[in-house]
C-alpha cells in the first residue's frame, strides 16, 4: 500500500533530522522541510501532502495553530502537532493530535499512524453524516435527543427543517418544538412524555403543526426514555417523520369513498422507496444473507463503499469472502446458533476484508427473520476502527497516568465530593504518611489523625471550605508519623468538572516539604551571615524580607524596611519604571544590573544587584542579592582618569605606539595610523604580519626582538614595513612586556620611521664608496704601469744576459699576469673579478708573451656570471697564466694553434679546461707529493688554494689535458656591487 506523503514544518534542526530519519526508515515520502507557516502553506498548495508534522510554536506572525487551521479549512490536510510539554494551550486544544517533545521513534510512528487513521475515520464519519442527512431529508425523518438534566435538546438538520427552524434561530429546549405544535395536540404530547417518564412503553403519536402557510402539517413522533440504575430518567430520544401525504391520502379516500387499502398500497410503495433511500444512506453497513446458500441477497450503499465493491460484485459473493477470520463452516455454525436463539451468538467483533486486501475491525449484529418462506439473516456491521483507536488512546493514557502517579514522590489523589470518598490514591501516600492506602479508602478523613494538633483546626476548616465552595485550597501543615517524626507538607487541591461544567470531584497533591523547610532555615542563616545585602520582594515590589547586612548598608531598621517598596529606595527609577523592570525580570526569570540606592541619611550608594524570580501559587517572589560597589566605582573612576591620561599621551606622541598580544594589534595611536596608512579599525584585531613585506622579515623580527626581551627586558631592532599604499618604509622598533616575565599578557611597542635617515645614510655610504673605488682604481692603474716598467727592465737584462733568458721570461710572465689583474681592477668599480673576463685577459697576455700570432678561442658554456673571491684573484690568475703558458711552450705547434681552452659549469662548481698536443705526462708524475712535476707544475701545486680548487691532469692520445676545478669559497654567484 502506498505510504502517505508527509510535510515537515519545524525550525529545530535536531528535530528535523530525527523526523527525516524516521520517514526514510519507514518509507514515508517527505515532500519537503520548511520552518515557517507561510512556507508551509505555499508547499501544501503545490504538493498537497497527506499529513503535516507541525511545530506548535513557529517563528513569525503565522504560528503553528493558525497554519494548521488554514491547512485543514482550505485543503482538508490533517496536522500532527509537535508540542513542548509546557505548551498547555496546544495540548488542551488538540490532545489527540499532539506529540510531546522530546519523543522517540516508537512514539512518533504510533502518532503518525493514529493521525492518518483518525483523519480517514473523520472523512468516513463526515461522509456518513452527509449520507445520513441526505437519507433523513429524502425520507422526511428527523431525530432528536433531550437531556433532562439541563433541558438541552440536540436535533438533526432535518428535524429542524420539519419544524421550520434553522440552526441559527433554534433555541435548544423542548419548549421550542412544543410551541410549534398545534395547541390542540400539545396536551397529548405532554401526556405521552409523562407516560414515558413513568416507565410506560414507547409508542407513536401523530401531531399537527401550526404553520403560517400550511395550517395543517402532520408529523408522526416516536420516543423512548433512558434511565440510570436508580430508575431516574436521564434523557428522551426520538424521531419525527412527515406523514402529511399519507394523512391527506386517507382524507381524500374518506371524502371520495375510495378503497383505503389501494390508496395505502400506493403510498406504501412511495414509503418503500424512501425507506430504501434511507437504508442506503445509513452510516452502518447492512447485509441480507441467505444462510442456506451462503450468499448475499442484498446490501446497502454503505456496505458496498466500506468494502470497495459495486453492488453487483458484492451480490456475487458470500460472507466468507469478506471475513478472513471465518471460513464457511464456522459461519454456518454461527448462523445456526443465532437461528436457534442462543444468547450472545448474534454479536461478533471481527475483521472485514476490502476488495484491495486491507482489513478493518467491525462490530457485527446478526438478526434472523423469515421472508417468503425462507429463514434469512439481517446483518448490521459497524466500523469500530475509531472506537478501538480511542480505546487504545484511553488505555495508553491510563497507563501513562498510572506510571506518572506511581513514580512521583508526591502523594496524588482524586476524591468524589458527592459521596465524600477517595476514588484513587497514589502509592506515595504510604511513604508520606506511613499508613496503608486502604485506610483512606475506608475512611476519607483518616488522614486527619496524622495532622499535628496545632494545625488540625486550620486543616479541617480548609477542607470543609473546599467541599462547601467547590474550590481548591493550598496550605502547608505538619503531620506526625512513625516515632513522633514531624514532617511539613505542602498540599494543593484543584477541582475537576463534569460534562455539564459542574465541580463533582477534587484532585490533590501533597509534597514533603520537610527537607525544603530545613534548607530554608539553613538558607536564611547563610543570608543573615552574608556581607552582601538581601531583599525578598513580592511582584508589586514591596519588601517582604531583608537581612542584617542590608539594614547596615542602608541605615534603616528591619521594621522600617518592611514598610517600604523598592521604588522608595531605587534612586534611578520612578515607581512606573520600577514596576516595568519587575515585569521584565518576571519574563526573563532573572536580571543583573547596577543602580543607586538612597541611604536613610540621603547619601547615594552604588549597588550591583543580582535578582531571580521564583514563581509560586501566590504570584511568586523576587530574591535580590545586593553588593555595595561604592569602592569599586571609586576605583573605576580613578582608573578612568588614568586611562584618559594614557590615551592623551598616545594621541600626543610623535612616534607610533601600540599594544600587541600574541603579535595581534590591540590598540594603536594616531601616529601609528599616519605611519602605516591604515585606519585604526583596519589594524586593531589584525596580526602585525600585515605590515611586513615578507614572512622572513616577520619571523626574523619576532625571533630576535623576543629573544632580546627575554634577555634584557626590552627589545629593539630595525626592520622594514609595508604601508597600505605599497611603499616600503624603514622603522626602528622597541618593545617591552606589559607584565614583566609574562609575554602572554602582551607587549607595548614604539615604532619610529627612520626611512629618511636610512636614505641619507645610504647616500653617504654610496658617496664614500664611489670615492674609495676611484682611489683604488687609480692605485691599481699606477701599480700596473709600474709593473709594466719592471717588465721592460727585465727584458733589457735578457738582452744583456742571454743565459738567464728562461728564468727571466718566466718571471716576466708572472709579473705580466699580476699587471693584467691590476689593469682589470683599475677599470672595474669593485675588487672582485669575473672568471671569464680574467681567463680572457690572461690567455691574451700569455699568447703575447709566447709570441703566437693568435690567442686561443675560449669555449664558454656557463649560464651566468661566476665571480672570483678578491683574496683568490691573484693566485688563480698566476695558476691560469702558468697553465696556458706551458700549453703554448710544450705544444707541438709553434704557432700555438693546437691549444684549446673551455669554460663550463655554474657558480657552484666550474671547470677551466686547457688542452694541447704533446708527449705523455711523466710516468712518475704525482701532484700530491710533487714527484715529476717540474718547475711549472711545482709552482702551480704550491699556489693551488687548499679549499675550493683542484687540478686534474690526463692525456687522450696525442692530447694533454689539464682541468682546474673551482668551487666555494674561491668562486661565488654575484659581484659585491649586486649584493649591495
Amino acid at each position: 500500500m502506498t505510504h502517505a506523503r508527509i510535510l515537515i514544518v519545524e525550525d529545530d534542526p535536531d528535530t528535523v533530522h530525527l523526523l527525516q530519519y524516521w520517514l526514510r526508515a519507514n518509507r514515508y515520502p517527505c515532500i519537503g522541510t520548511v520552518a515557517t507557516g507561510h512556507e508551509a502553506l505555499a508547499l501544501a498548495n503545490a504538493e498537497y501532502p497527506d499529513l503535516v508534522l507541525m511545530d506548535g510554536d513557529l517563528p513569525g506572525e503565522l504560528g503553528g495553530i493558525e497554519t494548521a487551521d488554514i491547512l485543514l479549512a482550505r485543503y482538508d490536510i490533517p496536522v500532527l502537532y509537535l508540542a513542548a510539554a509546557t505548551d498547555e494551550a496546544l495540548l488542551e486544544r488538540a490532545p489527540a493530535a499532539c506529540l510531546t517533545k522530546p519523543f522517540n521513534e516508537r512514539e512518533l510512528g504510533r502518532a503518525v499512524e493514529a493521525a492518518l487513521d483518525r483523519h480517514a475515520l473523520l472523512g468516513r464519519l463526515k461522509a456518513s453524516e452527509v449520507h445520513l442527512a441526505e437519507a433523513q431529508a429524502a425520507a422526511h425523518i428527523g431525530n432528536w435527543r433531550w437531556n433532562l438534566q439541563n433541558n438541552h435538546v440536540a436535533a438533526s438538520d432535518e428535524m429542524l427543517r420539519l419544524f421550520d427552524l434553522t440552526p441559527d434561530t433554534f433555541e435548544p429546549r423542548f419548549e421550542t418544538f412544543l410551541q410549534r405544535m398545534h395547541a390542540g395536540d400539545q396536551p397529548r404530547v405532554l401526556q405521552a412524555i409523562e407516560t414515558l417518564l413513568q416507565g410506560g412503553e414507547p409508542g407513536e403519536l401523530e401531531v399537527r403543526l401550526a404553520h403560517a402557510d400550511d395550517p395543517v402539517r402532520m408529523l408522526r413522533l416516536r420516543c423512548s426514555a433512558r434511565f440510570d440504575r436508580t430508575g431516574k430518567a436521564l434523557e428522551l430520544l426520538g424521531t419525527a417523520r412527515d406523514v402529511t401525504d399519507e394523512w391527506q391520502a386517507l382524507q381524500e379516500a374518506a371524502q371520495q369513498r375510495l378503497d383505503p387499502r389501494a390508496l395505502m398500497d400506493r403510498h406504501t410503495g412511495q414509503a418503500a422507496k424512501r425507506f430504501r433511500m434511507a437504508l442506503d444512506n445509513a452510516p452502518d453497513a447492512i447485509f441480507l444473507i441467505d444462510p442456506a446458500t451462503m450468499r448475499f441477497i442484498d446490501a446497502n450503499e454503505t456496505a458496498c463503499a466500506s468494502l470497495g465493491y459495486t453492488r453487483e460484485e458484492l451480490l456475487a459473493l458470500g460472507p466468507d469472502d469478506i471475513k478472513p477470520l471465518f471460513n464457511r463452516t464456522r459461519l454456518s455454525e454461527r448462523f445456526d446458533r443465532v437461528l436457534s436463539g442462543q444468547p450472545d451468538a448474534g454479536m461478533i467483533q471481527t475483521l472485514h476484508q476490502r476488495k484491495d486486501g486491507s482489513t478493518f475491525p467491525v462490530e457485527v449484529s446478526l438478526r434472523p427473520f423469515a421472508a417468503e418462506g425462507k429463514s434469512l439473516m439481517a446483518v448490521v456491521a459497524r466500523d469500530i476502527t475509531a472506537r478501538q483507536l480511542a480505546e487504545l488512546h484511553l488505555k495508553e493514557a491510563n497507563e501513562r497516568f498510572q506510571q506518572f502517579a506511581e513514580n512521583i514522590n508526591e502523594a496524588f489523589w482524586i476524591r468524589d465530593l458527592e459521596e465524600d470518598r477517595f476514588l484513587y490514591i497514589s502509592p506515595a501516600f504510604e511513604t508520606l504518611f506511613r499508613k496503608p492506602v486502604g485506610s483512606l479508602y475506608q475512611n476519607a478523613r483518616a488522614f486527619l489523625g496524622a495532622v499535628h494538633p496545632d494545625d488540625l483546626e486550620r486543616v479541617t476548616a480548609a477542607f470543609v471550605w473546599q467541599r462547601e465552595h467547590r474550590q481548591g485550597v493550598e496550605l502547608e501543615y505538619r503531620i506526625i508519623v512513625g516515632d513522633n517524626v514531624i514532617r511539613w507538607l505542602w498540599v494543593r487541591t484543584f477541582p475537576i468538572l463534569n460534562e455539564q461544567g459542574t465541580v463533582y470531584r477534587m484532585a490533590g497533591i501533597a509534597e514533603d516539604m520537610t527537607r525544603r523547610r530545613e534548607y530554608d532555615e539553613q538558607y536564611r542563616a547563610m543570608i543573615q551571615a552574608s556581607l552582601d545585602g538581601f531583599l525578598a520582594l513580592d511582584t508589586q515590589g514591596r519588601i517582604m524580607d531583608c537581612n542584617d547586612a542590608y539594614t547596615r548598608i542602608m541605615g534603616y531598621s528591619r521594621e522600617e524596611l518592611l514598610q517600604l517598596s523598592i521604588a522608595d529606595l531605587d534612586f534611578n527609577k520612578s515607581p512606573e519604571q520600577a514596576a516595568e523592570h519587575i515585569q521584565l525580570i518576571m519574563a526573563r526569570g532573572q536580571d543583573r544590573f547596577e543602580t543607586q540606592h538612597l541611604h536613610k541619611n540621603g547619601r547615594l550608594i552604588n549597588m550591583e544587584i543580582n535578582v531571580h524570580y521564583r514563581p509560586d501559587s501566590r504570584g511568586g517572589r523576587l530574591l535580590a542579592f545586593i553588593h555595595d560597589i561604592s569602592q569599586r566605582k571609586q576605583a573605576e573612576r580613578t582608573l578612568h582618569r588614568s586611562v584618559a591620561r594614557y590615551r592623551s599621551i598616545l594621541r600626543a606622541a610623535p612616534v607610533g605606539i601600540g599594544v600587541l598580544v600574541h603579535r595581534v594589534f590591540q590598540e594603536v595611536n594616531e601616529a601609528m595610523v599616519r605611519m602605516t596608512g591604515y585606519r585604526t579599525e583596519e589594524l586593531v584585531g589584525q596580526s602585525s604580519r600585515m605590515l611586513y613585506p615578507t614572512q622572513a622579515d616577520f619571523d626574523h623580527v619576532g625571533e630576535e626582538k623576543y629573544r632580546q626581551i627575554q634577555m634584557h627586558g626590552i627589545g629593539s631592532m630595525e626592520t622594514r614595513w609595508l604601508r597600505k599604499d605599497g611603499k616600503v618604509i624603514h622603522v626602528l622598533l622597541s618593545s617591552s612586556p606589559i607584565v614583566e616575565d609574562d609575554l602572554a599578557q602582551g607587549v607595548t611597542f614604539t615604532a619610529l620611521d627612520i626611512t629618511a635617515n636610512k636614505q641619507a645614510e645610504q647616500e653617504r655610504l654610496a658617496h664614500e664608496a664611489s670615492q674609495r673605488d676611484a682611489l683604488v682604481r687609480e692605485v691599481h692603474h699606477r701599480i700596473k704601469n709600474n709593473l709594466q716598467g719592471v717588465i721592460g727592465l727585465l727584458r733589457q737584462h735578457i738582452t744583456e744576459n742571454p743565459g738567464i733568458q728562461p728564468v727571466l721570461e718566466s718571471a716576466i710572465a708572472q709579473v705580466n699576469t699580476v699587471a693584467v689583474i691590476h689593469g682589470l681592477q683599475s677599470r672595474l668599480p669593485q675588487q672582485e673579478l669575473q672568471l671569464r673576463e680574467l681567463l680572457l685577459e690572461v690567455s691574451n697576455a700569455a699568447a703575447a708573451m709566447a709570441l703566437v700570432p693568435h690567442s686561443p678561442t675560449i669555449q664558454d658554456t656557463q649560464p651566468g656570471d661566476v665571480w672570483l673571491d678578491s683574496g683568490a684573484t691573484v693566485t688563480i690568475a698566476l695558476i691560469l697564466n702558468e697553465l696556458i703558458h706551458n700549453a703554448f711552450k710544450h705544444g707541438r705547434h709553434a704557432d700555438g694553434t693546437g691549444v684549446a681552452i673551455a669554460l663550463n659549469g655554474d657558480d657552484k662548481l666550474t671547470t677551466v679546461h686547457i688542452s694541447n698536443p704533446g708527449d705523455s705526462w711523466p710516468g712518475n708524475l704525482n701532484l700530491t707529493t710533487g714527484t715529476g712535476c717540474g718547475t711549472g707544475l711545482d709552482l702551480i701545486r704550491t699556489l693551488l688554494p687548499r679549499h675550493g680548487a683542484q687540478l686534474n691532469l690526463y692525456e687522450d692520445g696525442v692530447m694533454l689535458h689539464v682541468e682546474l676545478v673551482l668551487s666555494a669559497p674561491v668562486i661565488h654567484a654575484s659581484g659585491r656591487a649586486e649584493q649591495t
